[in-house]
């Protein structure tokens, strides 16, 4: 794939354009994750949210709203989500007055951002389960946008809706709500969690890491305040605007690329054969967008990105879970991925993300008997 210049999306392939508009941002409390998305705000738009969630959260109606008959008429009561929500669908109306834009029209919209602070302070599958289902469902087909409902409006609900989001009734994109029967998720939002793991959170299962992109923030650099440097420059997060894509096939891909992903991605399910581990073709497909969007940085490097953003977080367990001794040897699948990593990615595997992370749960397990991803 040629190098480009610039965040082009209109077309195929594309450069440094997010595989997906769900992410996770671990590690350490106050490393930056929050500090990061608020960064993401324009000086002079409202295409920022931050959402702190709450630990008493157990279903979408926290985030979705719900609808009120205590007064004795139907009365909606809306969310910060879901104003934000109508926020982004704003922006991207403007770029093109459809809920079905065509890719080219998504360079003229502003990426929304908005932050679920705290995410896993509530159990993620309860109150985020619409979101999850709904954010499988979008596409691009022939260039062209599509995305069911989040918010569906049940019979008799829309006017109640209507009045509580303050939209004119003859808004045409209030219009185009009510035809549509709801209002989807728009091209444009991007959903961010950060997440500490300690006893007040809760732990993520692997439906939730599957339709994610899992990034660690793991870098402290002293050198800010006058102290040692950390010596590494490198991104926290590459991507720069949204993809409009959602399947592989809609990308370009190399030869080269798609044999070295496959071959990655094939080997990780030979290793973890017969565990809970292995992964399906939600993740074959997102680790090719995933390439295709690093198409700019050396292979290798766009392997580590796979490995540490679609592959380690879903490792976790004790030594039985993760195969320690069995045949007889003191090694464990973990052991058998930096094998195969350590000649898959070639000199770059000594200073990659995977192997920093791999060295800290392999010595966790041996040391406590268990090991995850997260610190």
């Amino acid at each position: 794939m040629p190098e480009q210049s610039g965040l082009e999306i209109s077309v195929a392939p594309v450069h440094l354009a997010l595989p997906k508009p769900f992410l996770l941002l671990a590690g350490l409390s106050g490393s930056g994750k929050t500090k990061w998305v608020r960064e993401r705000k324009h000086a002079e738009l409202n295409n920022f949210e931050l959402i702190p969630v709450r630990p008493d959260w157990h279903e979408p109606s926290d985030l979705l709203g719900y609808i009120s008959r205590i007064s004795g008429h139907a009365v909606f009561i809306p969310t910060r989500f879901l104003d934000f929500l109508v926020v982004a669908w704003r922006d991207a109306w403007e770029a093109q007055p459809s809920l079905n834009p065509v890719r080219d029209s998504l360079p003229a919209m502003i990426p929304h951002w908005l932050c679920l602070d705290e995410m896993n302070l509530a159990p993620v599958e309860q109150y985020f389960a619409d979101y999850l289902s709904i954010l499988e469902l979008r596409e691009w087909n022939n260039s062209r946008y599509s995305c069911p409902p989040l918010l569906r409006f049940e019979k008799g609900t829309d006017e109640a809706i209507r009045i509580a989001l303050g939209i004119e009734p003859t808004d045409p994109m209030w219009t185009a709500f009510v035809a549509d029967h709801g209002i989807p998720l728009p091209p444009n939002l991007v959903v961010v969690g950060t997440v500490n793991m300690d006893e007040t959170t809760h732990g993520f299962s692997r439906k939730v890491l599957d339709r994610a992109l899992t990034i660690e923030f793991d870098e402290v650099d002293f050198g800010i305040f006058g102290g040692t440097p950390s010596g590494s420059h490198a991104d926290a997060v590459p991507w720069t605007g949204l993809l409009a894509a959602t399947s592989s096939d809609d990308v370009e891909i190399d030869p080269e690329t798609r044999t070295a992903v496959l071959g990655m991605l094939e080997r990780w399910n030979g290793i973890l054969d017969g565990t809970p581990f292995r992964i399906a073709y939600r993740t074959i497909n997102e680790g090719l967008l995933i390439a295709s969007s690093l198409a700019d940085r050396p292979l290798a490097e766009r392997l580590d990105w796979i490995a540490m953003t679609k592959l380690l977080p879903r490792l976790e367990g004790d030594e039985d879970k993760l195969g320690m001794d069995r045949d007889g040897r003191e090694a464990s699948y973990l052991d058998d991925v930096v094998a195969d990593w350590t000649n898959r990615l070639g000199p770059y595997w000594e200073s990659s993300r995977a192997k920093r992370k791999l060295d800290f749960m392999r010595s966790r397990l041996k040391r406590s008997g268990y090991t995850s991803f997260w610190p």
